[in-house]
């Protein structure tokens, strides 16, 4: 870049910058919708002045770096919403819950784990009370209010077979704030869902606390579209629990989808053991799955094309897939 002789010490300063956002974010007021904007120009006066070689360009990169920690920093404090789960219980409570299920059940020994996308809870105290209602009205039902936010959900056994990602659900959960750190130096649970927008959790003691709502909102395409990896990912998940032993299934989902939670303790201490616990998660694995079939369905549509096999040169064929020897010359 034009101005590395000048600035020999970048890195330390866009550490300094980015550190310094993240800190400043306890002193942002409730809901700064001014920093994904800011964000966007800084991007673009940083890529313009880059382009032209300005004399701004290491204070304006600097700066982008600094609102890249207001985001980040952002992203990792309590949401402060009325309306959102994190307020709506503060304290332990059990309720009914709708909301849209994000991600394939985790489905372990004794155990499941729903991620839902939480968007009303049942309001029974805004019914009207039985002494002041009109005894020839038809009862009142009890009133849905609105609540924003992820939630964890942990279910004891197996989850309903009719359950799949991007269904509405009627859940009834108790829901609570994660527990804070008790041990100095361990494992904060409550840090780790925070990273993902998950600032409560919720236990269902039965699969009979869950059950389906219907789906027809007008954007049936669009939810389709949403949740198609996650719907692959569970029919992947289901085929291979219905074609193999309890063992391989679990070993070849972890590989596969990434899904560890059936994986026993046992499996995990001797891949950890061995140091080949990197194969067990989302890493260069995966992205290579995914490149080795994206690259066979470009080249098949290559060679459905004469004009394409003409006019592309074979060193882009081999470039976009990773199998050289199907992209030869024709």
């Amino acid at each position: 870049m034009p101005f590395s002789g000048r600035s020999p010490h970048l890195l330390i300063q866009a550490v300094i910058a980015f550190a310094g956002g993240i800190a400043w974010t306890a002193y942002l007021a409730q809901d700064p919708l001014f920093l994904f904007p800011a964000f966007l120009l800084l991007a673009l006066a940083v890529f313009l002045c880059w382009l032209t070689k300005n004399v701004l360009l290491l204070p304006l990169l600097l700066l982008l770096w600094f609102v890249c920690g207001l985001l980040h920093g952002a992203s990792l404090q309590p949401p402060r919403a009325t309306d959102s789960l994190y307020q709506l219980f503060a304290t332990g409570r059990e309720v009914t819950l709708t909301g849209t299920l994000l991600q394939a059940p985790a489905v372990a020994a004794d155990k499941t784990r729903l991620l839902m996308q939480a968007d009303a809870y049942l309001a029974p105290e805004n019914s009207i009370p039985a002494g002041q209602q009109d005894s020839s009205a038809a009862p009142q039902p009890p009133a849905f209010k609105s609540a924003r936010g992820k939630i964890e959900l942990t279910l004891r056994g197996p989850p309903p077979e009719k359950i799949r990602p991007g269904q509405r659900l009627l859940v009834r959960t108790l829901v609570s704030r994660p527990k804070a750190l008790s041990n100095p130096g361990g494992f904060d649970y409550r840090k780790f869902l925070a990273g993902k927008s998950i600032w409560v959790t919720g236990w269902i003691s039965s699969p009979a606390h869950i059950t389906t709502l219907p789906t027809d909102d007008g954007k049936a395409f669009w939810r389709k579209l949403r949740f198609f990896p996650e719907q692959v990912r569970y029919r992947i998940n289901q085929f291979l629990t219905a074609h193999l032993s309890a063992g391989q299934s679990s070993l070849y989902m972890a590989i596969l989808t990434g899904e560890r939670a059936a994986l026993s303790p046992e499996t995990l201490e001797n891949f950890k053991a061995t140091g080949a616990i990197d194969l067990l998660a989302i890493s260069g694995l995966h992205m290579g799955l995914i490149a080795l079939g994206a690259g066979s369905v470009i080249n098949w549509l290559i060679k459905r094309s004469t004009w394409l096999l003409i006019h592309t040169r074979p060193g882009k064929r081999r470039f976009i897939s990773p199998c050289p020897f199907s992209a030869g010359t024709p």
